[in-house]
């Protein structure tokens, strides 16, 4: 049987409208991401990432406590490609952020491979929670429980959210408090409606305010 509580539902919400969200933007970048900038595909990405996290994050608040079969296992895959997409989207938008910052110039290699550090350790310590659950695992109720070591999962993108914050500040100081505002909310929520997650849908709005401040903005010098 399903287990679906009035908090799950409001999980469920939140994920449809981040869904709802990226589907325009999806269908937008679509036709755009074929140029064979960077940027384009990186954005793109970052839509593709988000919408996989939404469908994660509503099947496991689905299945939540329930009590048919396999909900374990189907609980334990989607919180693990949750937190893998979630360490990713961190790691794309901070590229995708210093591409903008370089008008669309080729990154240094050796800074392409310091990015990638902190999103390969925590993709890697995701990957090891599945045999040694150090920092997430589902109980005997099928419900999902926090371990000792579960916030070692935000370093990472805590470190790539102050280079997304630079990087925004460097492109137009102007919005950073859109910045600020999507952040505060995050953590508001969070906190006060712990049974609820709005993360997906956070992310979602931040790509929406990427797409409306940033990426519409002509940063390709036109040939002279």
């Amino acid at each position: 049987m399903l287990n679906i509580s009035e908090l799950h539902r409001g999980t469920l919400v939140m994920d449809a409208s981040a869904l709802f969200l990226l589907a325009g933007l999806i269908i937008y970048t679509s036709v755009y991401r074929h140029r064979g900038h960077r940027d384009d595909q990186l954005f793109f990405m970052l839509c593709i990432i988000t919408a996989v996290m939404s469908v994660a994050d509503a099947i496991t608040y689905v299945v939540d406590g329930s009590t048919f079969s396999w909900a374990s296992g189907l609980s334990m895959v989607c919180n693990v490609i949750f937190f893998l997409t979630f360490e990713l989207f961190a790691g794309f938008v901070t590229q995708y952020m210093l591409v903008r910052v370089r008008r669309g110039m080729q990154l240094p290699w050796w800074l392409d491979g310091v990015l990638v550090i902190p999103v390969f350790l925590s993709v890697l310590m995701i990957l090891v929670n599945c045999f040694f659950p150090f920092l997430f695992y589902i109980n005997e109720n099928n419900e999902y429980v926090f371990s000792k070591f579960y916030d070692m999962i935000f370093v990472a993108p805590a470190f790539y959210g102050v280079l997304v914050l630079m990087a925004i500040i460097r492109l137009d100081a102007k919005v950073t408090w859109i910045y600020v505002v999507l952040l505060l909310l995050r953590i508001v929520v969070g906190n006060l409606l712990r049974d609820i997650s709005s993360t997906p849908l956070i992310f979602a709005m931040g790509l929406v305010f990427i797409h409306i401040h940033i990426m519409g903005r002509p940063f390709y010098e036109e040939a002279s």
